[in-house]
């Protein structure tokens, strides 16, 4: 309630809510001579339909009466990822505000009215029938590009290595790197306008080869004693990356298989028998990197 210059007076504010919006009215004021003036965003109405977000410019004043400590913003809960939006009604007589009487005899409460909403329309053909088929070259390296978006639209990119999204990769435009190798690569456009519905758009997925790496291996003793076990030392090499999995050394019919770490390797050969043993090593290979073997053979004597 406040008191107005010539009279005193009392209002009421009443909040509506949907699920959607809420409505806030100055109502049912009276006998004063003034109206209470409800001023949001710089726009006097008795009622203001409100989306959920934050509104400023909040002002109260009824006659030359306001508010002790005012605030100057109001907070309309609910999902924010709109933003916040008013809508205002025309000011409405004490007569429209108040219950309206039934058959009965009874009152009914006037109901608020539906929020007034905006179907978005749909994407024309040209949006629809977009694809982004990147072009460019598809190995390590090379860099894949986006088909240009229909006119007027805004794009947002976001290239995926087997369907995960890649850090960083948001522009029309992608560098194939030493992780893309052995991977399938794609790109998902979304498309914007104001009115309509968004476009989300999804190339067929481009396989980048595998890398060929560098394998290389040596003895730490080329003669050993049989009582003594041979250590075969390997080495595997890819630029941009440190290759990890399996690599397998054999000697006669026999092998035995080891771990790679970091593009290292040390593979321990069982106790021989005396004799010479040829040893051959193999890099078994991963998903980014081709299975590939030493170039050359190592020989052992046992004795």
């Amino acid at each position: 309630g406040g008191q107005g210059v010539g009279g005193d007076g009392t209002f009421t504010i009443r909040i509506s809510d949907t699920s959607d919006y809420y409505r806030i009215c100055v109502e049912n004021y009276g006998p004063g001579e003034f109206s209470p003036v409800f001023t949001l965003e710089n726009t006097a109405a008795n009622c203001h339909v409100l989306s959920p977000g934050t509104h400023t410019g909040l002002a109260l004043r009824y006659g030359n009466w306001v508010p002790d400590d005012p605030a100057t913003e109001l907070e309309v809960p609910g999902n924010q990822d709109g933003g916040g939006g008013t809508q205002t009604e025309q000011p409405r007589s004490a007569e429209q505000d108040s219950p309206s009487d039934t058959a009965d005899g009874s009152q009914s409460a006037t109901t608020d009215p539906p929020k007034s909403t905006q179907t978005p329309q749909a994407v024309p053909a040209a949006v629809a029938a977009y694809k982004p088929s990147p072009t460019g070259s598809a190995k390590v390296g090379g860099t894949l590009s986006a088909a240009a978006i229909p006119a007027g639209w805004s794009a947002k990119y976001q290239w995926t290595r087997d369907g995960a999204a890649i850090s960083g990769a948001t522009s029309a435009k992608y560098k194939l790197t030493a992780k893309d190798a052995g991977h399938k690569v794609a790109l998902t456009v979304t498309l914007s306008k104001a009115g309509y519905e968004t476009a989300v758009k999804t190339s067929t997925a481009t396989k980048v080869p595998q890398l060929t790496p560098t394998v290389s291996a040596k003895l730490a003793k080329a003669t050993v004693k049989a009582k003594n076990r041979a250590v075969v030392k390997v080495s595997v090499k890819a630029s941009g990356l440190k290759p990890a999995g399996k690599v397998k050394v054999s000697y006669g019919k026999k092998s035995v298989t080891a771990t790679v770490k970091n593009g290292k390797a040390s593979v321990k050969l069982p106790k021989l028998k005396k004799g010479k043993y040829t040893v051959k090593v193999t890099y078994l290979g991963t998903a980014e990197l081709k299975k590939q073997a030493a170039k050359k053979a190592l020989k052992l004597k046992v004795k």
